[in-house]
């Protein structure tokens, strides 16, 4: 008996002192939810918001900034030109958002379920602080390396998690939303707000009844415990209440599809940095913001959160709502109608819907755009008392002119008077260039300054577009063409001096490089043409026949006396235009040579502009322009080398015939002439224009 008694009480002495140990480690039944709960779900709550935008933003923005195909192809960057910093973008940032995009589907499966278990679990220790679905458990004696880690019956806990998972899934999936119509400029249709409020107090229905004390959750774990219907229903309340204000700010501040504002804002031209920085910023702040607000309201609402964490959420809440709604203001429809100028007349204005494969879609172009700027700036449509016709001669190789017309007006009918001009260039600088109508107003300040022989003018337009807001794709074969075949005055060396810039151009490959070298070279700037041969690791046998050269001719000029019916001609646009040039690319030569088949336009492009009536945009071949003085003199400086066609834009009251007006006598016509070492100036000496009979002044 002794023996017996002593085995019996040997072993009934480790489970009493294991509930001893049991007893003293785990927390009362009444315990309070702790700080470092609060803090934890708050974190997780933002890492997990900006995970999401982050996806969701990966989605969108990609068909926007690489065109589609294989490998990393951004949109109208094209090699062999400087790319403007606006189109420069970071390649380990695009990697990052081509990884989230081309994620595996099962691995997009596998965290969506790891994040949801991992948010259960923080949910389920701020909603029921006596439930330890894991917690490390120490000994009396031992370190840290003795714990180990526990939870309240395992099995059932999994469980409980797969149960509130699927209930959320089945929630969301027999409450589905129609499809965001995207021919709506506003990017926010109420039409799911329905669909979307049943989810959000069905979700919170569903956490408050698993997770808060004598929930399902204890009733799965500890099935001694009963439930209390009033309890019950008093929960599920609080969780219709949590869904409702989770819901609020998500209904008001969230657009319901980026795909719509992104296709808004293809009208501005080609997704840029600028727009990239604003999107990313305001819907990862606005998303993030979103769910913490949620989680902040979690432990408002949670039975067993004290009243400084009640306090403390509920400011957390108001202030994560508060910057949303100033996030939200950038997504507004008034704030991108009012910025950027994106309206329904604009969308309608858009002549080719955006396709990535096709650069110049989805902005508002032609007529239709030409016609919405004219009625912001108050600009007369097609030609008027300010801006008339002029008759131009362009004189030919055996020094007789063509007679073409000139008309007063752009390329899509826009007057281009001096009040027109300025108007549609304190608009771009007002806009920054970000504006729905800014192609339509850099076409129009483009023509506006060629139709006045003022290449500088209309080439700094183009820096300034591809500086502030690049239409890559329209404005780089300009750039090139005018880089070329301008003088090379100390303007347009500035300007060069733009393009080869740093802080406003990246120079990506040697081709780039070389370009640069190459218009230093033909500007005769020597020293800056080696620099970037150096740059672009020229062979040694290039630098070398380059530092050997002389400098090219840069200094020429020409100058000459128009009269009128042997009077001055006073005030009257001369220009020159390159036939042949040297230090040309074989592919523009070509084209040069063949250029004075678009200034006589025989077979227009344009309805509005008839035959032998070239548009504005055919006089960026010239080289220079200049008005005649008093005397009806004309000079011009900083010509390069090559051989020049001489233009005369006669004044508004003269009207000749075209092309040919048997009315019109030229004595002392001017056959192209070249400039060069050699012929550093030609003298175009006096230039008779006699009018008689029909060809009269009128």
């Amino acid at each position: 008996m002794d023996s017996y008694s002593s085995d019996e009480t040997t072993g009934e002495l480790p489970p009493q002192s294991t509930m001893q140990v049991e007893l003293k480690t785990f927390p009362d039944t009444r315990a309070t939810c702790s700080w470092s709960s609060v803090v934890s779900l708050v974190l997780a709550s933002c890492a997990v918001g900006l995970f999401t935008a982050w996806t969701i933003l990966a989605t969108a923005l990609l068909p926007h900034i690489l065109k589609p195909a294989q490998g990393i192809e951004f949109q109208q960057v094209a090699s062999r030109i400087p790319v403007p910093h606006l189109l420069s973008w970071n390649l380990e940032t695009i990697n990052r958002l081509i990884a989230l995009r081309d994620m595996n589907g099962s691995f997009r499966v596998i965290i969506a379920i790891f994040v949801f278990a991992f948010l259960w679990l923080l949910f389920s220790k701020v909603l029921n602080p006596d439930y330890h679905p894991l917690r490390l458990h120490m000994p009396r004696k031992g370190g840290l390396l003795e714990g180990a880690f526990e939870t309240d019956n395992p099995l059932r806990t999994f469980l409980a998690v797969v149960f509130t998972m699927l209930a959320f899934v089945v929630v969301y999936f027999i409450m589905r939303p129609s499809q965001t119509h995207l021919s709506s400029v506003f990017l926010y249709p109420q039409h799911d707000t329905v669909v979307w409020l049943f989810r959000f107090a069905a979700w919170g229905t569903i956490l408050w009844l698993c997770l808060t004390p004598a929930g399902l959750i204890d009733v799965l774990i500890h099935p001694e415990k009963t439930v209390n219907i009033l309890r019950s229903v008093l929960f599920a309340l609080m969780g219709v209440l949590w869904g409702l204000l989770a819901f609020v700010p998500y209904r008001l501040f969230v657009p319901t599809s980026l795909d719509v504002l992104l296709l808004r804002l293809q009208q501005l031209g080609p997704f840029n940095m600028h727009l990239y920085h604003a999107v990313t910023v305001h819907y990862l702040e606005l998303i993030t913001g979103v769910w913490t607000a949620a989680m902040f309201w979690a432990i408002v609402l949670a039975p067993r959160s004290t009243l400084i964490q009640r306090i403390a959420a509920t400011s957390g809440a108001l202030v994560c709502i508060g910057l949303c709604g100033l996030n939200s203001t950038w997504f507004s429809p008034y704030h991108i109608m009012s910025r950027y100028d994106i309206s329904v007349q604009s969308t309608n204005a858009v002549l080719f819907p955006y396709n990535p494969n096709h650069p110049v879609s989805g902005v508002p172009d032609g007529v239709p755009a030409a016609k919405l700027l004219a009625e912001k700036l108050h600009i007369n449509f097609m030609e008027s008392a300010s801006s008339p016709p002029h008759s131009l001669l362009v004189f030919r190789s055996h020094g007789q002119p063509v007679s073409l017309l000139l008309h007063g007006y752009t390329v899509d009918g826009l007057n281009a008077s001096t009040q027109a001009t300025r108007a549609t260039a304190k608009f771009l600088q007002r806009k920054k260039y970000r504006s729905a109508l800014a192609w339509p107003a850099v076409e129009h300040l483009f023509d506006c300054y060629t139709l006045r022989f003022d290449t500088t003018a209309a080439l700094n337009v183009i820096m300034e577009d591809l500086t502030q807001g690049p239409f890559a794709s329209q404005c780089n074969p300009a750039a090139l063409t005018m880089f070329f075949t301008c003088a090379a005055s100390r303007s347009n060396r500035e300007l060069l001096d733009e393009w080869a810039d740093s802080r406003r151009f990246t120079h990506p490959d040697r081709f780039s490089r070389r370009l640069i070298g190459d218009l230093y070279r033909r500007f005769g700037q020597k020293q800056k043409a080696l620099y970037w041969y150096r740059l672009a690791n020229m062979p040694p046998s290039f630098m070398a026949a380059r530092i050997q050269e002389k400098p090219m001719f840069h200094r020429g000029g020409a100058s000459g006396t128009i009269l009128l019916n042997g009077k001055p001609l006073v005030g009257a646009r001369v220009g020159v235009m390159p036939w042949r040039m040297n230090g040309l690319p074989v592919s523009l030569a070509f084209e040069l040579h063949n250029a004075i088949g678009e200034i006589y336009a025989v077979r227009p492009s344009s309805p509005i502009f008839g035959p032998f009536q070239p548009g504005p945009f055919a006089l960026r071949w010239l080289s220079e322009g200049t008005k005649t003085d008093d005397a009806g003199t004309f000079h011009f400086d900083d010509l390069t080398e090559g051989q020049y066609r001489l233009l005369v834009e006669l004044p508004a009251s003269v009207h000749l015939t075209i092309p040919l007006d048997p009315h019109l006598t030229v004595l002392g016509g001017v056959a192209p002439f070249v400039v060069s070492y050699a012929h550093p100036l030609h003298q175009c000496g006096m230039i008779k224009l006699m009018l008689h009979g029909a060809g009269t002044l009128h």
